[in-house]
């Protein structure tokens, strides 16, 4: 290995053999030499290397010397230690090899591979790196690539595809970009192209190649997402969680999962420095909750959220759980506890009594689910705990628990939202129930949830009768779904809600006539609708076109077509009230329909929340021929894309950041806004409009061009001794500091909201929002709703398969302009400048409308 009797020049047959070797991921060949090489102790000579941006690709020679033959692919993520050992022995080590290259121009072979692992890994911290060693550091300067966030961002991306054989999909990074320069700080994976995410689309790709993208990143604090199928989305995501202290809101709801929570729990005990404070895995049916919960033994940060709905928690679980409310004081505080469905026995009641009574116990919001409850309500008439919402929902209450209820209401002070969903109580219990809340003078604005009571005909005029008799002006929500209503029952709801002055909010199902609708439009207070289980909606929505104060429209599950995705898009391009509209499970079977209702929203000022429609999509799609498929996926995506990106700047331009505001919960707003400024700053500093010339050593467009564009087209070029330190720059406007979208979202006055309001009285404000439990843990939408059934499970490819991954799509670049020389003494490599700073700008953002 000692005898270096060769010349490390490669010929010209030689070259176009190693150029074959190579990934197609990879974009160029920076360096392509021969070299002995020893791989566990397996001695390869006159064998040959080659560095790409990504890749050392080994090579041996084939039988009988014509041209090379690789054996073996080290990615930059693979490797442990790397070291030089001597002047010409660069050793390379992974978990399954050591390796020894030994070659004339070794140390130069080591420079450019740390070059490239510090340009595709910029935000991994020192002590995370791998180890290098050297004989002589003064042979390898330090290096320091000067880029910006979205760059170092985009280059890890690009790096962690290579490393999965995933495709590297630059929407994404437009994406990232996107959320920097408008100073957005939650990532919401459902903003990307939900072909790379949604499995029943059947093209997902790893989203740990995202995940690890972001594991270091700082100016990230958030991670949302809702409503996707992706079961191995908790084990790709929980990496997050390891090391980084930046992530504050965790909320991955609604997306299929039935495992991951023991890496989760594993990265949670591990990081000391876990700082989440707003923490939702509500609505995803996990197998192995008891692995997570005793990573709140000892959480180390406080946390003021917590949502566990329909997560098919044990009673064991839930005991566990309360135990370690009682035991660690950073979660003493907490202000919303939301377990629906989630098994309260009386031993547990017995500890959450215990904790509510801590005087340090600040629960303003309480979601419990069991025969517990009943031990739990007993005591909250001997303790008087104020709670401002309690959500009993599916409980079996028994007649002491009712009349417990009962005393509660009647010395109650502050309660605003009651859940009695699926309970199941005696109709006079239901009537006694509002009779109280009616009587009890210190509460107004109530929100009364009736879903699944079985209240139709005879029954339900006796509890509209009940209503009657209170001060209908105190009632602000009304939810009555579920309850097998028939058209004449609807009819009666109506009235009701007519005659409630400040009713805002309304939720039935059943059929919708005509003189259901007239009677609707007359109720001039209503801001939020949802209807459910009535097929003809058009006539509806066609109503609705003049109605100004509709703020909030749900339609899912009615059935009704083609026809109603018609009607929905003609409404919101004459309604000009309507901001937040969710509509899926309509089962249409034409794809340009869907498309309609996307362009219209992506042509509306108001709106700022759009539930994509997944499942009627995905129904459409399955039953094309692939080619067609194909082509209805690229619009899709284009349409998608172009609604959401519209959303986002109406979402900002009516004074919110991110969707996560919609949730309209005061804590969660004002964590916000103070990270939003703390981002600002940051971004001050980091400048994500400057740019680097190193983008062009990888072959990619810079952050906010188009996946086809160079980035010599990006702007004004200040030509640089090498790619390295080449800038280009925008011509950033003097005011473009202003023109932020979280900028404006912080200077534009919300409705009902003052500029920085305390909690409490920010908690009053919010009122005629109608705060209530989340739409995705009410009844309309809940487990037994929208899951999948184990048989669709199967035909999409997921029951116990993890995401659905295609390879297929893989970004195969042209090497036609990757530098090789067809010179004999092919030695193409890049010298490393002394640290500088690389420029590239952008054009400014548009300001909102």
């Amino acid at each position: 290995m000692d005898s270096l009797k060769f010349d490390y020049h490669l010929k010209d047959k030689e070259q176009k053999s190693v150029e074959k070797a190579v990934p197609m991921s990879q974009a160029k060949i920076h360096m392509a030499l021969r070299a002995n090489l020893e791989i566990n102790k397996h001695v390869f000579h006159s064998g040959a290397v080659v560095l790409s941006e990504h890749y050392l690709v080994l090579l041996k020679r084939r039988m009988f010397g014509k041209g090379f033959r690789p054996i073996k692919y080290i990615h930059l993520l693979d490797v442990i230690i790397a070291a030089t050992r001597n002047d010409i022995t660069f050793y390379v080590e992974t978990i399954k090899y050591n390796i020894n290259i030994v070659t004339q121009v070794a140390i130069r072979l080591a420079r450019n591979f740390m070059r490239n692992y510090l340009i595709s890994l910029h935000n991994i911290p020192p002590p995370f790196r791998f180890s290098f060693k050297c004989h002589d550091f003064s042979q390898i300067p330090p290096f320091d690539p000067k880029m910006s966030p979205s760059q170092a961002f985009q280059f890890a991306y690009n790096a962690h595809c290579s490393h999965k054989k995933q495709p590297y999909i630059h929407e994404i990074v437009q994406y990232y970009h996107s959320l920097l320069i408008n100073e957005i700080g939650v990532f919401d994976i459902n903003q990307i192209p939900l072909t790379a995410v949604e499995d029943l689309y059947n093209q997902s790709v790893d989203i740990r190649t995202i995940v690890s993208s972001l594991e270091f990143d700082p100016f990230i604090y958030g991670i949302h997402v809702n409503n996707i199928t992706r079961p191995d989305i908790y084990a790709s995501i929980a990496p997050l969680l390891s090391a980084n202290s930046s992530l504050r809101i965790f909320s991955i709801t609604r997306c299929y999962a039935t495992s991951g929570l023991g890496e989760m729990a594993d990265f949670l005990t591990r990081n000391k420095k876990t700082n989440v404070n707003y923490f939702d895995i509500s609505n995803n049916s996990f197998n192995d909750m008891n692995d997570l919960i005793p990573a709140f033994q000892n959480y180390p940060s406080k946390i003021f959220y917590l949502g566990l709905n329909n997560t098919n928690m044990k009673a064991s679980d839930v005991k566990s759980l309360l135990q370690n409310f009682n035991s660690n004081p950073n979660l003493a505080e907490i202000k919303y506890l939301h377990l629906t469905n989630c098994p309260l026995t009386y031993d547990s009641a017995d500890l959450l009594i215990n904790y509510i009574s801590n005087p340090k116990c600040h629960l303003r919001s309480l979601a419990v689910t069991g025969d517990g409850v009943n031990s739990l309500l007993i005591s909250l008439t001997q303790t008087n705990y104020q709670f401002e919402s309690l959500n009993v929902k599916n409980s079996k209450l028994n007649d002491k628990g009712v009349s417990s209820l009962l005393r509660y209401i009647q010395n109650a002070k502050n309660l605003q939202t009651l859940d009695i969903s699926g309970t199941r109580i005696t109709l006079s219990q239901i009537i006694s129930i509002v009779t109280e809340l009616g009587k009890n003078t210190r509460l107004r604005n109530i929100s009364l949830i009736l879903n699944d009571n079985e209240l139709s005909g005879k029954d339900l005029k006796e509890v509209i009768d009940a209503f009657n008799t209170t001060n209908l002006s105190k009632w602000q929500c009304l939810e009555l779904a579920k309850n097998q209503m028939r058209r004449y029952d609807v009819y009666q709801v109506c009235l009701l809600a007519n005659n409630m002055l400040n009713i805002t909010y309304l939720s039935l199902e059943g059929e919708i006539g005509d003189e259901a609708i007239e009677v609707l439009m007359q109720i001039r207070s209503l801001q939020k609708l949802r209807i459910r289980g009535c097929p003809d909606i058009s006539p509806l929505l066609g109503a609705l076109r003049s109605n100004m104060t509709l703020k909030q429209l749900n339609i899912k599950h009615n059935k009704f077509g083609d026809k109603g995705y018609k009607s929905l898009a003609k409404l919101l391009k004459h309604n000009i009230g309507i901001q937040e509209i969710k509509a899926d499970y309509a089962e249409p079977s034409d794809i340009e329909s869907i498309f309609s209702f996307l362009d219209a929203v992506s042509e509306s000022e108001n709106i700022i929340d759009m539930q994509f429609p997944v499942y009627d999509t995905s129904g459409i799609l399955d039953q094309m021929g692939k080619k067609d498929k194909n082509i209805a996926l690229s619009h899709l995506v284009d349409k998608q894309i172009a609604a959401q990106i519209k959303v986002q700047r109406n979402l900002v331009s009516f004074g919110f950041n991110s969707k996560l505001n919609l949730k309209r919960i005061p804590e969660l707003d004002s964590l916000i806004l103070t990270l939003g400024t703390e981002l600002q700053s940051n971004l001050a500093k980091a400048k994500p409009h400057v740019h680097s010339g190193i983008t062009k050593i990888l072959d990619l467009p810079l952050p906010y061009q188009n996946h086809d564009e160079k980035f010599e087209d990006g702007g004004e070029i200040r030509e640089g001794g090498s790619s390295l330190t080449t800038e280009i720059v925008e011509n950033v406007d003097s005011m473009a500091a202003l023109n932020t979208l979280q900028y404006n979202s912080l200077i534009i006055k919300r409705p009902n909201d003052r500029q920085i309001p305390g909690a409490d009285d920010y908690f009053n404000d919010i009122k005629q929002s109608s705060f209530t439990f989340d739409d995705d843990d009410n009844d309309m939408d809940d487990e037994n709703d929208s899951s999948l059934s184990p048989t669709q499970m199967d035909s999409h490819g997921l029951t116990n398969s993890g995401s659905v991954i295609n390879t297929n799509g893989k970004r195969r670049r042209s090497r036609k302009n990757s530098g090789l020389k067809t010179s004999a003494s092919y030695d193409h490599y890049l010298n490393i400048p002394p640290p500088t700073s690389f420029d590239i700008d952008e054009p400014p953002p548009l300001a909102p409308v």
